[in-house]
C-alpha cells in the first residue's frame, strides 16, 4: 500500500499539482468569457498521465484483506473510501481527455444541434424533440442560437440518406420512422441523433459536428448553478421547480379543460418551452466562470448516467470514445458488459408523460456453469393519473384517439436483452401482449399499443440470461421518467 501510494504521489498527484499551478481554475475562462481550450487540454492530459498510478493504487486497496488492528483500520478504511471515489473521477476524466479538446474546438470551430426532448411526451430516446437550437464554439467562445419548434427546424420527412431499414420499420412503425420528429421511438440515441442531423443539414444547408440531447430535468440542474430565469408570461423557473413547471404546471395553465378557448395553448406552451431552453443556456454561458464551468461539467457527468444528457458526434473516432464512457445513448453491444434495456414510447398525442412510472427490480440472480448469469427481473409500467385529474385535464393533456379509452395510455413497450443474451419465462399482467423481435442483433420483446389504465399497471416478470463469461453485473438502462419530480 505504501509503495502504491508513493507511486500515486510521484507519478500522479505531483505532476497534476504542477499543471494546476501553471493553469489555475480561474484561467479556464478568459475575461471575454472564452474557454481556454489549451489550459483545459493540459489539465486533462495531466489527469490522463495520473490515471494509471491511481488505478494501480485502487487495485491494491481493492485486494487488501480487512485490517484487524484498530489503529490500522481507522487509517486505511477512510483512505480507501476516499481514494476509490477519487479514482472513479480520475478514470472517467482520463477517458474523456482525448476527445475533450476537439469537442471544445481545439482542432477547429464546432457546431452542435442542442435538442430539448420533452419528457411529458415520452419516447424511448427521452421524449418528443420539442425545441432545437444550435450551440457553436468559435475560437473558444460559445455562441447560442435561437431555439425553435422541431417543425421549423427539421424536414417534414426523412432525407433519402437516412435509409430506414426494414427491421426499424417492423419494430417502430412506418408511420413513425418516416418522420424525423418521431425518430425517438427508437431507443438507440446514436441512430436518432444521426437522423435529426441529416434532416437539419438538408433543411438548413448547414454542417453539424454533433447532437446534444437534454431533458427538462437538466434545465433544472443548470438553473441550480446559473440562477433563476423568468419566462415571457411571468413564470419564474429555478433549480427547484423547473421540471414541474415545464412538464406539468404550464400545460395545466394553458391546455387544461376550459383554459384554451382561443386554441392558442399549444403554441404558447411550445414558445415557453423553447424560451426556457434558450434562456437557461444563455444565462449559464453569459455568466460562465471557472466555478460555474466546473459545476456544469460535474452536473453533465451525473446526468449522463440516466440518459437525461446524451451526446452524438459525427467524427467516428470521437464518438467511439463517448460510447465507451456510456454517454452516447447507444444500445450496448458488448457481451462482457450486459445491459437490460427498458423503453417506453407514447404514440397518442398528449402530455401524459408526467404520470408514467417505470420500476425495474432484480429479484434474484445466479451464476451458470458456462460463466453466464441468469437474473429474474420484474418491470412495472404504471399510469398514475387519477379520475379527478382526467376529468379536469381535458383532451390536450390526456390525449384523444378514436377507438381508444379516454384516460388510458397505449404505449409501445420494448425490453432489450443484453448483447449475446436472451429472455425466457415471460409472464405479464394488464393485457400486454409481447412478441419476440430483433434489433441490431439484440433480442427484443415488444408490446404494441399495450393498454395502461389508471390504477392497472402492466407487470412483466421474466428471466434474463447474459452471454457466457460476463465480467460485470447486469445493468438496467431505462427511459427516464418524471416520477421523482411528481411524487418528490
Amino acid at each position: 500500500l505504501v509503495v502504491a501510494l508513493g507511486d500515486v504521489f510521484d507519478e500522479g498527484l505531483v505532476p497534476l499539482t504542477q499543471t494546476l499551478e501553471a493553469n489555475p481554475p480561474e484561467t479556464l475562462i478568459s475575461s471575454d468569457r472564452r474557454i481556454n481550450v489549451a489550459a483545459v487540454t493540459q489539465l486533462l492530459d495531466a489527469v490522463q498521465s495520473a490515471a494509471p498510478s491511481m488505478q494501480a493504487c485502487a487495485d491494491v486497496l481493492e485486494t487488501m484483506p480487512e485490517m484487524h488492528i484498530e489503529q490500522l483500520r481507522s487509517v486505511v478504511e477512510p483512505a480507501k473510501e476516499k481514494l476509490m471515489s477519487v479514482n472513479g473521477v480520475v478514470q472517467r476524466a482520463a477517458a474523456l481527455a482525448p476527445v475533450a479538446g476537439p469537442v471544445l474546438g481545439a482542432n477547429g470551430d464546432r457546431t452542435y444541434l442542442l435538442v430539448a426532448q420533452n419528457s411529458a411526451e415520452l419516447r424511448s430516446s427521452g421524449g418528443f424533440p420539442g425545441s432545437m437550437g444550435t450551440l457553436e464554439i468559435r475560437d473558444g467562445q460559445i455562441i447560442l442560437g435561437d431555439f425553435s419548434r422541431v417543425y421549423d427546424v427539421l424536414t417534414d420527412t426523412n432525407p433519402a440518406s437516412v435509409s430506414i431499414t426494414g427491421e426499424e420499420y417492423a419494430l417502430f412503425g412506418a408511420s413513425n420512422m418516416d418522420y424525423p420528429r418521431d425518430a425517438g421511438f427508437d431507443p438507440d440515441f446514436t441512430r436518432v441523433a444521426s437522423i435529426w442531423a441529416a434532416s437539419y443539414e438538408e433543411r438548413n444547408a448547414a454542417h453539424l459536428d454533433g447532437v446534444i440531447s437534454i431533458t427538462p430535468s437538466v434545465v433544472q440542474d443548470i438553473l441550480a448553478i446559473a440562477g433563476p430565469i423568468t419566462l415571457a408570461d411571468g413564470t419564474e423557473l429555478d433549480g427547484s421547480n423547473a421540471t414541474r413547471v415545464l412538464q406539468h404546471d404550464l400545460y395545466w395553465k394553458y391546455l387544461a379543460e376550459g383554459a384554451n378557448p382561443d386554441g392558442t395553448g399549444n403554441a404558447t406552451t411550445d414558445m415557453l418551452f423553447a424560451q426556457a431552453a434558450h434562456e437557461t443556456f444563455n444565462k449559464l454561458f453569459s455568466n460562465l466562470n471557472s466555478s460555474t464551468l466546473i459545476k456544469f461539467a460535474s452536473t453533465m457527468a451525473e446526468d449522463m448516467e440516466d440518459r437525461t444528457v446524451m451526446f452524438w458526434l459525427t467524427n467516428e473516432g470521437e464518438q467511439a470514445i463517448l460510447a465507451s464512457l456510456g454517454c452516447s445513448g447507444a444500445l450496448n453491444t458488448d457481451p462482457a458488459k450486459p445491459e437490460l434495456g427498458v423503453f417506453y414510447s407514447a404514440w397518442i398525442g398528449s402530455k401524459m408523460g408526467w404520470y408514467v412510472d417505470i420500476d425495474n427490480q432484480i429479484l434474484e440472480s445466479k451464476k451458470n456453469g458456462d460463466g453466464s448469469c441468469t437474473y429474474k427481473v420484474r418491470t412495472t409500467f404504471a399510469n398514475s393519473i387519477t379520475a379527478e385529474e382526467i376529468a379536469a385535464a381535458g383532451g390536450y393533456i390526456v390525449g384523444v384517439a378514436e377507438g381508444y379509452e379516454y384516460g388510458a395510455l397505449y404505449p409501445n413497450l420494448f425490453l432489450y436483452a443484453p448483447a449475446g443474451g436472451s429472455f425466457s419465462d415471460l409472464e405479464t399482467s394488464g393485457g400486454a401482449q409481447f412478441e419476440v423481435m430483433q434489433h441490431n442483433g439484440l433480442q427484443v420483446l415488444r408490446a404494441w399499443e399495450a393498454p395502461m389504465r389508471p390504477g392497472e399497471p402492466i407487470t412483466c416478470t421474466y428471466t434474463v440470461t447474459t452471454a457466457p463469461n460476463t465480467a460485470e453485473e447486469l445493468k438496467i438502462v431505462s427511459t427516464p421518467t418524471l416520477t421523482e419530480y411528481r411524487v418528490g
